[in-house]
């Protein structure tokens, strides 16, 4: 009765064909997801034209001109005014950024002169 049942459930399986090995399932890479390209890539050389991407170029420029070797990658001479304005300057960035993610980039905003 219970038992048997109780044996029969514990002993260990034996496959019918031990020469069988189950297989592995293949792994596979997913392919990257790519977002459709909906603007022209800038041509090389050219500005940006719309409001944002002009301030974004004019943030880069003032952090290139702050880098250094200093603390945090800054300047070692780096003035008290100097930082307040371009923390100030990347907080304005990133409120933009934020913007354009919630509501895209005005139309016809997003070219190139």
């Amino acid at each position: 009765g219970n038992l048997e049942a109780y044996e029969a459930a514990s002993s260990p399986i034996v496959l019918n064909n031990p020469s069988v090995v189950p297989q592995q399932q293949a792994t596979t890479t997913p392919e990257p997801v790519v977002a459709p390209n909906t603007q022209a890539p800038p041509v090389a050389g050219s500005k940006p034209s719309d409001v944002n991407s002009q301030y974004f170029e004019e943030v880069l420029g003032k952090l290139q001109a702050a880098s250094g070797s200093g603390k945090m990658g800054l300047k070692e001479n780096l003035s008290a005014s100097e930082a307040e304005d371009l923390s100030k300057a990347i907080l304005d960035m990133r409120a933009m950024l934020l913007d354009e993610l919630g509501n895209g980039i005005p139309p016809g905003t997003n070219t190139f002169e």
